[in-house]
């Protein structure tokens, strides 16, 4: 895992990792197989819920009061002086510097809302996104969902399919990615044309049905391992890459978690299979995902 070439520092160093063999899905989950969840009623059932953080997420929310001060002083940056804050992020797609120029005129108390929306105390019992039509269509993955939900979902998944579904680790993601011969985009070496993968550059400007893009497919048939959406991981995100953390399976708490594999809205270069990024598992957004892995059951206790 990992990669010594690449441009950011979070995806170093190279470390060889050794894993149990894994069944990946095929795609990102799906709205139309999420609905099942949400109509069997698996927001009003804590047997799916696991580890008392999710479960107290599940009844009253938790507020993030770490997330909710270092955004606070992302947007005291850019109120100051939006066009510098982003000259030292290059990575940023001209419509990500649109919207934080936008952010840039808003008030303190607008972004005040903002923050409390995305990591204040609140009950949720659907997806952010689940009526919005840019997102809800049956065939496009589903979005706007926390670890805690794609974690019950996967719990609910296993019960009715008698396999152990469950999110993959970061270093399992990034293999089902590469492969064993470590490639550097899904399908192999050659650097992504235009259209080949939804990110910026395909201008859709939200999600696209799973599978739509199948020239960035993998060998072996896996769908939007670069673009489309970030997706969970069950792994702690660490400043530099963690050989162990990257294997490691964290259930419960509210550490950042890895999510890979870029989205409709960011860069290229985000959606390359080594890249990493983190967010507080209760977070929520139209760009992050979740797709599941079955292998032997791993054993932890019951809350």
């Amino acid at each position: 895992v990992g990669d010594d070439t690449a441009p950011y520092a979070d995806e170093k160093p190279e470390t060889e990792v050794e894993l149990q063999a894994i069944e990946v899905a095929f795609a990102p989950v799906t709205n139309a197989e999420y609905r099942c969840f949400v109509e069997a009623g698996g927001y009003g059932d804590e047997r799916w819920w696991f580890g008392e953080t999710a479960k107290k997420w599940l009844r009253e929310g938790l507020r993030n009061q770490a997330e909710i001060e270092q955004f606070g002083s992302m947007y005291e940056e850019i109120r100051f002086d939006v066009e510098a804050w982003m000259s030292v992020r290059t990575n940023l797609t001209e419509a990500q510097r649109q919207w934080y120029r936008e952010q840039a005129k808003e008030t303190p108390e607008r972004h005040a809302q903002l923050l409390e929306a995305w990591y204040g105390a609140k009950r949720h019992e659907l997806p952010q996104e689940w009526a919005n039509p840019h997102f809800n269509a049956p065939s496009q993955p589903v979005v706007g969902i926390s670890q805690f939900e794609a974690m019950a979902y996967a719990r609910w998944l296993s019960e009715q399919s008698g396999q152990s579904a469950r999110l993959p680790t970061e270093a399992e993601w990034e293999a089902a990615a590469r492969g064993t011969s470590r490639r550097l985009w899904p399908w192999g070496t050659s650097a992504p044309e235009r259209q080949q993968l939804n990110a910026d550059p395909a201008q859709l400007r939200r999600t696209s049905p799973v599978g739509a893009f199948c020239s960035a497919d993998t060998p072996n048939g896996l769908v939007d391992m670069a673009g489309n959406v970030w997706q969970w991981t069950t792994s702690v995100f660490t400043a530099d890459l963690d050989a162990s953390a990257s294997a490691w399976y964290l259930p419960d708490g509210l550490a950042r978690r890895v999510v890979r594999g870029g989205a409709w809205n960011g860069s290229v270069v985000d959606c390359r299979p080594s890249c990493r990024s983190g967010f507080s598992p209760g977070f929520r957004f139209n760009d992050l995902g979740m797709r599941l892995v079955v292998s032997c059951p791993i054993q932890n206790p019951e809350p």
